[in-house]
């Protein structure tokens, strides 16, 4: 139970930000898009863009996967129902 609590508040934390919330759409809306791509739909610079793909990997938001020269980001799904109760409340507003 402590360690799915830890879990919930590492991947809150995640999400506990605009841009992020904005990259996470991109990429539910474009599955496997590279971060190249993604920076550019979500109108974010590289640099931040990836920091943020990487935070979101590291809480098991996203997965990353390498296609020759490219890094695609795509939702994990592990954690996909956490991630939809969320942005259902999120979108509540």
């Amino acid at each position: 139970m402590e360690i799915m609590r830890k879990k919930v508040v590492q991947i809150l934390k995640a999400l506990a930000n605009e841009k992020r919330l904005k990259i996470l759409d991109v990429i539910r809306e474009n599955p496997n898009s590279s971060v190249c791509e993604i920076s550019r739909l979500s109108r974010l610079n590289y640099k931040t863009t990836s920091a943020y793909i990487r935070k979101m990997t590291v809480a098991g938001i996203l997965k990353l996967s390498s296609d020759k020269s490219q890094i695609l980001g795509s939702v994990n799904r592990n954690t996909q129902e956490i991630i939809n109760s969320i942005l259902r409340f999120e979108r509540r507003k």
